[in-house]
């Protein structure tokens, strides 16, 4: 491992190549996005694969390279980003597509905040960051077959007013502890 200075494993993807991952230090698991759309998760310790979410259930019809790939705090979701403009998030452990969201540009880069409240994204021609209340987070998730039919348009959404929160984080830090600290 790391400590020896020896490497424990190496995964080897055949007729692919990798173009990002991401490490869950908690759980100790990696996630791998594949040329080819593959979303691969391994243990960390055993290299073992222990999930796949395979591109052409999930990314054949909006074929586009993945841009960035993340876990949830707790490692129960991942959060997918690709050159479509479609974030995409998947249940970790049934495999199950939850979320799937259209921007009109494509995401480059998107995080969670410690306690999965926010998601912020970056898009290719934008400036900034992008900040988003995290609907699973405050909802119970529907599960049902029209998130698999075709992605929440958020760029041409209609919002009624009383769907619009206002949270004031003004006086609010964001630790590593995947707790909210007020800075009084």
């Amino acid at each position: 491992g790391i400590k020896s200075g020896k490497c424990g494993f190496t995964i080897n993807i055949k007729n692919d190549t990798i173009a990002c991952s991401c490490y869950h230090k908690k759980s100790n698991i990696i996630a791998i996005a594949t040329a080819n759309q593959n979303i691969l998760i391994y243990d960390g310790g055993s290299g073992k694969l222990i999930r796949k979410f395979d591109n052409k259930e999930f990314f054949t019809k909006y074929r586009s390279n993945i841009t960035n790939i993340v876990f949830s705090p707790n490692a129960k979701w991942i959060y997918v980003s690709s050159m479509d403009g479609c974030p995409r998030i998947f249940d970790i452990v049934s495999c199950i597509l939850l979320d799937w969201i259209q921007f009109k540009n494509a995401v480059s880069s998107i995080a969670i905040s410690p306690n999965s409240t926010f998601i912020a994204t970056t898009h290719v021609n934008e400036m900034g960051i992008h900040i988003w209340a995290n609907k699973d987070h405050f909802d119970i998730i529907n599960i049902n077959d029209d998130v698999y039919k075709k992605p929440i348009d958020i760029d041409n959404m209609e919002m009624d007013v009383n769907d619009v929160v206002e949270i004031d984080i003004s006086n609010t830090i964001f630790s590593d502890d995947s707790d909210e600290v007020d800075a009084a």
